[in-house]
């Protein structure tokens, strides 16, 4: 046997044996919780990797779950697409997670750390099912998971965390909730309609079932594109966002920004491309409805955030933005438009997290996060605002950072596809990135302290390490974006653009 052959399954099955392990390490020997944390992250980006270059040697991989073939047993698929994704999930979500070691000392009370590691486990793992799986129930049951662990981390702070965390964890649940059964019905329609739950059979089936039932695959396509909007805080369903990265711990928003709403933005992907099928999709009218919203989302993401004083507020509604970015790239129909899309959601992740982490290094040491706190934070905090700053001009587009990269690709898809009111947008929508970007950098290169602002010193090591390492990805991403175009491009050639 060769083990190789099982990572499709066991890149999951790692983190959730370690999430399961993390309450009773805590109790048995507390000094093995993060490390046990971190080593099966690690894994399972080493086996991402591996599956990475299995799948560019060899072509997709089918993994069928007890050896029951497909449909009737349970499918793991990794192709392009959703390897590329795995290894966004799992290399982001790893380095988040070496960051929460330290964070956690301080910013969570001792009674919750080991369910803390236990929920960042839980939902990556669950993030991951999500990009691996072949089968539409397996997709709700990993959904679930980490929808699970996501409500229960927003308040984890316990006392140390903020006034309204329940607030705001009750608010993401009931619209989680709701997003969840949208995804059930969807789930059921599509069965009724073609008797499958296997995403390549169903795919198959859905042809002839558009002709015998019409109704029922329309209904099915609606509540998904709800269901999982709502999931990926797509404007206007995004009201739960803001609130809860506001209250959540900076590890959790980093990994909501950064990876779980790409995830939810991926699923809407895989159902357009892979199931429905883009044309049919497009014939219904719905796709040209999805590009008008994303940019909406792009335009007036960017116009909350210049009006918000809280730096995680900006950062939470420029992830409503960015989000829109994606869903517009993967829908203009064009293969620069897609390549754009995709290249964008390991930008958005790795620019996000940096900031993100950032954020969280100033409240460590501060307890603060108001602009106007981040007042000389660069000259006291010089390699953490460094991050945060090369992340911040990538986010705007400033060359030859990722953030460039990814919009030139945008850029080139909207005239690809002549829908030039979106090739506005996104260069709109870049200047609005550097009104309140730039206006965060002033703030912490050339403005002083306030007199009787507290001394800060630089982040802690296990805490600065991440935050650099992401930061510098905005650079090397964007003068290497050939090796994450590698998957790309074969994944936009797979899905038939």
């Amino acid at each position: 046997m060769i083990l190789s052959s099982h990572f499709p399954v066991l890149i999951v099955v790692v983190p959730l044996f370690a999430a399961y392990l993390m309450p009773l390490c805590w109790r048995w020997k507390r000094g093995l919780t993060k490390p046990i944390a971190v080593t099966a992250l690690a894994l399972s980006f080493l086996m991402a990797l591996n599956m990475a270059f299995q799948v560019l040697r060899s072509g997709p991989i089918s993994y069928h779950a007890g050896n029951w073939q497909p449909p009737w047993g349970i499918e793991i698929y990794v192709d392009y697409l959703s390897v590329y994704m795995a290894l966004v999930v799992t290399g982001v979500g790893l380095l988040i997670l070496i960051y929460s070691t330290k964070y956690s000392e301080k910013m969570i009370e001792e009674r919750n750390i080991a369910i803390f590691f236990a929920l960042i486990l839980l939902l990556i793992a669950g993030l991951t099912g999500m990009v691996v799986t072949g089968d539409l129930f397996n997709l709700f049951v990993f959904l679930e998971i980490a929808s699970l662990a996501s409500y229960a981390l927003v308040p984890i702070a316990g006392s140390k965390g903020t006034k309204g965390r329940f607030e705001a964890s009750f608010r993401y649940l009931y619209m989680g909730a709701i997003a969840s059964t949208f995804t059930l019905i969807a789930i059921g329609f599509a069965y009724m309609a073609t008797g499958t739950l296997n995403m390549a059979d169903l795919a198959l089936r859905l042809v002839e079932a558009r002709e015998a039932y019409p109704t029922l695959v329309l209904m099915s396509l609606g509540f998904f594109v709800v269901g999982f909007s709502l999931k990926s805080a797509l404007f206007p369903l995004h009201l739960w966002l803001p609130d809860a990265y506001a209250h959540a711990p900076a590890p959790v928003s980093a990994l909501s920004s950064g990876l779980t709403i790409k995830v939810m933005a991926y699923v809407i992907i895989r159902l357009f491309y892979s199931i429905f099928g883009i044309a049919f999709v497009s014939s219904t009218g719905l796709l040209s409805m999805i590009q008008i919203i994303a940019a909406l989302a792009i335009i007036i993401g960017s116009l909350y955030a210049i009006a918000q004083k809280d730096v995680i507020r900006i950062l939470a509604y420029s992830s409503v933005s960015q989000i829109g970015y994606v869903i517009l790239g993967a829908t203009l129909l064009s293969s620069d438009g897609f390549t754009g899309g995709l290249l964008h959601i390991l930008h958005h992740s790795i620019m996000k997290g940096t900031m993100i982490l950032a954020v969280g290094a100033v409240m460590y040491k501060t307890g603060k996060r108001n602009i106007q706190d981040f007042k000389g934070m660069g000259r006291r905090m010089p390699y953490t605002m460094g991050a945060f700053s090369i992340a911040a001009l990538s986010m705007v587009g400033i060359p030859p950072l990722t953030g460039f990269v990814s919009k030139w690709f945008l850029l080139l898809g909207t005239l690809e596809a002549k829908s030039y009111a979106f090739t506005f947008v996104i260069l709109a929508s870049s200047l609005l990135n550097a009104v309140y970007y730039l206006r965060l950098i002033n703030y912490i290169h050339f403005k002083d302290p306030d007199e009787g602002s507290v001394r800060v010193d630089e982040a802690p090591l296990t805490m600065l390490i991440p935050i650099v390492i992401l930061g510098l990805g905005a650079i090397f991403v964007g003068m290497m974006a050939n090796i994450p175009l590698t998957l790309i491009s074969k994944a936009v050639s797979s899905l038939g653009l």
